[in-house]
Formats: C-alpha cells, sequence, structure tokens
C-alpha cells in the first residue's frame, strides 16, 4: 500500500476527478485534495462520493445531491419525502431518460441536454453533422443547415432546377 496523505476522521468515501484530485466524504464534510484539502460542503454528513466529469454526486444520507467541484451546489438528485428524482431541464419520466419534445445530445462532459427541435425534427443546435438527421445533405454550424445549393424539408433537393450528384460521398448540385 502506497500512503497518500492523512485525514483526521473516518473518510466514508472517496473517488478521483479528472484533474487527478481526490474527493472524499467524512462525517464532517465533502473535501477536495490537489496539494493540501480544500473544503467543499462543511458540516454535513457524507456517505457516499461519485465524481463524474466536471460534478460531484454525494449521499447525505437523506438525500443524493450534486455539486461541481469549486463547490457550486446543484438540486437534489432525488426527493427525500417521495424518492423520486429531480430531472434536469427538458427530461422527465423514469429514471429521467425521457427527452421532451427534443433530442437528446451529449456535452464533452458527459453531461445529457435535451435540444428543441424544430417542426420538422431537426434539433436547434447541433455540435455534429449527424445530429441533423440527414448527412451528407445537412451540415452542423453550430445549427443544422442545408448543403450549399440545396433546399427542401430534408435538405436533398436542388436549390433551381438542375441535377445533383456526388462525388466522394458529398452531394453537389449543377
Amino acid at each position: 500500500a502506497t500512503f497518500i496523505f492523512n485525514v483526521t476522521g473516518l473518510v466514508s468515501e472517496f473517488d478521483v476527478a479528472s484533474d487527478g484530485s481526490i474527493v472524499y466524504g467524512t462525517l464532517n464534510g465533502l473535501f477536495r485534495r490537489v496539494g493540501t484539502a480544500t473544503t467543499i460542503l462543511n458540516n454535513e454528513p457524507i456517505s457516499g462520493v461519485t465524481v463524474y466529469g466536471q460534478r460531484i454526486f454525494y449521499n447525505n444520507g437523506i438525500t443524493i445531491r450534486s455539486i461541481n467541484l469549486n463547490g457550486q451546489a446543484g438540486a437534489p438528485l432525488i426527493q427525500p419525502t417521495t424518492g423520486t428524482c429531480t430531472c434536469r431541464a427538458g427530461f422527465s419520466g423514469e429514471g429521467c431518460r425521457t427527452c421532451n419534445n427534443g433530442q437528446i445530445q451529449w456535452s464533452p462532459e458527459g453531461i445529457p441536454s435535451c435540444v428543441p427541435v424544430n417542426a420538422g425534427g431537426v434539433p436547434i443546435r447541433c455540435s455534429y453533422d449527424w445530429q441533423c438527421g440527414n448527412v451528407p445533405y445537412t451540415v452542423c454550424f453550430g445549427t443544422c443547415e442545408c448543403r450549399s445549393n440545396f433546399t427542401g424539408y430534408r435538405c436533398d433537393q436542388c436549390a433551381s432546377p438542375r441535377s445533383s450528384f456526388f462525388r466522394n460521398g458529398i452531394p453537389y448540385c449543377e
């Protein structure tokens, strides 16, 4: 075993964040250690800790909560009186897996968001071409757009009476 650092009191749970810091819970609170210990949350007994991306998820024996690595708290994830989950904006249903009137998109940190879609089912914002739905006719530039000289509901019609063709997997109008 390798000695890492001393902790006063009993550590109930710990995890390692993506930046290499160690996040741990005790009967006295939630702490993060990068060189020296930093108190994230004081005077709350912690019985479970998990770090995911830039968020710390912890159990204080009553509810599961979320807090960022700098200590900014989020809403309880499980309501103690009903035992039901608090879903992120736009999500509902069992396990918060239903995206209401939208498309689920994931951030680089692994956090889902429910992005609204327009009447054609295309998301109002995107990060990748495939999120726009009709690749290779659509492209993502922060929003889904038709390729140059293409139009229509699915972006698969030439803008003026022309014929379309493919070159190296990319559609063109001539």
